[in-house]
């Protein structure tokens, strides 16, 4: 089981959870919404969570999620520049799921730790199952 958290979850109670485990993950893409400093991406790499960046084969996933929910601002606004990270982190999820050269091997479960409703209403069309909390 691999964990990613949405932004909204980064909580110091979940950071603190992740010093323990190995299991927790953040693409970053996600970081880079939630940082506003140096110090905060600093915590947020002392604490533990794994972070992982997008390659081409997550891209090319982005680019099909974004053809099948462009339209749904409560997913994405770009016009706002909201909700980049939630493709991105459902691009991931999809491209490593699909991929036998993914990092975590094939048969791997995800789940996505957020509050976010849009993003949950999303991610499981796609059959990512979403939880609130890790806490």
């Amino acid at each position: 089981m691999r964990y990613f958290l949405d932004t909204n979850s980064l909580t110091s109670d979940v950071m603190a959870l992740a010093r323990h485990r190995k299991d927790i993950y953040v693409i970053q893409d996600v970081l880079d919404e939630f940082a506003n400093s140096s110090a905060e991406v600093q915590r947020v790499r002392l604490s533990g969570i794994q972070i992982v960046d997008l390659s081409a084969k997550h891209l090319d996933k982005m680019k099909e999620v974004m053809l099948s929910h462009g339209d749904n601002f409560g997913l994405i606004d770009l016009s706002l520049g909201e909700g980049r990270a939630d493709v991105a982190m459902i691009a991931y999820i999809l491209s490593e799921k699909d991929s036998p050269d993914t990092l975590f091997g094939l048969g791997q479960e995800y789940v996505i730790i957020t509050k976010d409703k849009p993003l949950t209403e999303v991610a499981k069309s796609y059959g990512i199952n979403c939880i609130e909390s890790l806490v």
